[in-house]
């Protein structure tokens, strides 16, 4: 096998058979990716020969899911280089030579698979904090690879097990950097920096990589140029195994993660184990939040949705998960915790109109955790920053912005009708967790009266979204009835801004119509509002 990628074994290319053809893109490799200036006529003219004689070795695997390229792959590694060379005096950053490193050693690659020194490289990360034992076989587990153009990087965090000495039998095999603890997530983001390979795949130092982990995925990049993430399933393994729901099946459907990441609904949707990315993405993504000792890894996935990355996914058991008492995932994440991810999370996604959906399913998933499950009680602390940014996240949408082109009145009516619907049975009880519901109640409500006024197409925007996701219920019988109703009554557009912009509950099918012979009729706004109340449904 040539290196790590199966899919180009035995496989040449007679019109770049020469180094002279490939010195451009060889000169950005030996240099790691430090900048250069734009490529001249005959370097393209040699390169655009090269890529058109290009063709792929192999069909793609049939366990391979994932959205085509709208490029052939040389073409695509091309253009992006194209855009990171030649920027005169730009100061240069880490990003900026990892980008132009992957594109160039990608191109080169796809052009001249027989070179060793252009061959795709793989940094394994495994962050380790007194797990001695279990390393050792994590690290023995990515010896077997096969694929050996890989660099294996452990990450010491802070371990007192002497680490150092129960890795020494590996000599040069393994670089091992160490550090004073701070977390898993710092120590995933010490192996970021450091890593040499143009791609990283995480393994948890109490998990295993079977043989084909890495070329396998290898294979999958060569067979989609843009990809930004690659994941495959897991073997499980331990007393545990059956607690954790199992991921997405990469091609599964309109949920799946290679469909779109931001609308796949699903808060985990693959094992960190599981998945390898580019060093640029990472990079870009800017790693791990190091204060989360705890679903770091739902917040980077939330991340990079909102980036809109595209995910391939290998329908193959390629890591083994070992669960046992005594892994982090045996412990709850504490509904503080819990609450400050889904809050950072919810904030980002009110930016962006194409997250919009994602938005509002995770607002309604996270009130539990205002109330209390009934065993932990209401929440408590409250993360008063991760608040605060979700507060000023919601105001933002009440100062008449319309996020590409969308008013946020019709989510914003949503989040309202949820939060009041979950204040009024909290109330009927007791009162514990209400009064954060009020501040947030108080805070959308303050946003919707002061939201960009309902047009056509912003009813035709939640139409769609909930098509896309299969989704019945009130708000979404009112998105339906308004946009009828408006297509023969054009001036009642006005009645149902009014409405959205007011109404603490999203009416009923009985209410709505009541709501709209008052205003017919001129009763005054707060009067007809008041009436409507006696009919929820």
């Amino acid at each position: 096998m040539n290196g790590c990628d199966p899919s180009v074994e035995n496989q040449s290319n007679p019109a770049c058979s020469q180094q002279v053809e490939l010195q451009y893109l060889a000169d950005i490799i030996m240099s790691e990716g430090a900048a250069r200036n734009a490529p001249s006529d005959p370097v393209r003219a040699q390169l655009s020969a090269c890529m058109a004689a290009w063709r792929p070795a192999l069909e793609r695997p049939l366990d391979l899911a994932g959205r085509d390229c709208a490029l052939p792959a040389p073409q695509w590694h091309w253009q992006r280089l194209l855009e990171h060379v030649g920027n005169g005096e730009k100061r240069e950053s880490d990003l900026d030579r990892a980008r132009r490193l992957y594109h160039a050693r990608w191109l080169a690659h796809l052009l001249a698979p027989e070179r060793a020194e252009y061959q795709p490289r793989v940094t394994i990360l495994i962050p380790v904090f007194n797990r001695a034992a279990m390393a050792i076989e994590a690290v023995e587990s990515c010896l077997a690879q096969d694929c050996k153009a890989l660099e294996i990087l452990v990450v010491d965090d802070g371990s007192t097990d002497d680490l150092a000495g129960a890795l020494a039998r590996f000599g040069g095999a393994v670089r091992l950097h160490r550090q004073p603890n701070g977390g898993v997530s710092s120590a995933r983001n010490a192996g970021i920096r450091l890593a040499t390979g143009d791609f990283i795949h995480f393994l948890d130092s109490d998990n295993l990589l079977l043989p084909k982990a890495v070329s396998r995925k290898i294979e999958a990049f060569a067979h989609f140029a843009d990809a930004e993430l690659c994941y495959s399933l897991a073997v499980m393994k331990g007393a545990r195994a059956a607690d954790l729901p199992p991921v997405i099946r990469p091609g599964s459907g309109p949920g799946c993660p290679t469909i779109s990441l931001l609308n796949c609904g699903h808060p985990h949707p693959f094992y960190v184990s599981c998945v390898m990315l580019p060093r640029f993405t990472l990079l870009s993504a800017g790693g791990f939040e190091e204060d989360l000792q705890r679903g770091e890894d739902t917040r980077l996935w939330s991340k990079l949705a909102l980036r809109e990355i595209k995910v391939i996914g290998l329908d193959a058991e390629l890591t083994v998960r070992r669960l046992s008492e005594a892994t982090l995932s045996a412990t709850p994440i504490e509904p503080s915790l819990h609450f400050a991810i889904r809050a950072r999370m919810i904030a980002d996604f009110l930016g962006s109109s194409r997250a919009w959906r994602r938005a509002r399913k995770t607002y309604r998933a996270t009130l539990p955790l205002v109330l209390g499950d009934g065993a932990r009680g209401p929440l408590s602390p409250v993360p008063e920053r991760d608040l605060a940014n979700l507060l000023a996240a919601i105001s933002a949408l009440g100062t008449g912005v319309r996020p590409e082109g969308v008013s946020p009145l019709p989510l914003l009516a949503y989040l309202r009708h949820v939060t009041s619907g979950s204040l009024v049975a909290r109330s009927a009880r007791h009162r514990d967790g209400t009064d954060l519901l009020g501040t947030l109640y108080a805070t959308i409500d303050r946003a919707a009266r002061r939201a960009a006024r309902l047009t056509p197409p912003d009813l035709a925007f939640w139409a769609e979204a909930a098509t896309l996701d299969r989704s019945v219920g009130r708000f979404q019988s009112f998105i339906d009835k308004s946009r009828r109703l408006i297509a023969s009554d054009p001036a009642a557009l006005s009645v149902i801004d009014e409405l959205l912009r007011s109404a603490s509950l999203i009416p009923g099918k009985r209410a709505f119509r009541t709501y709209l012979r008052l205003r017919r009729w001129k009763v005054p706004r707060w009067v007809s509002l008041k009436l409507i109340e006696r009919w929820p449904s």
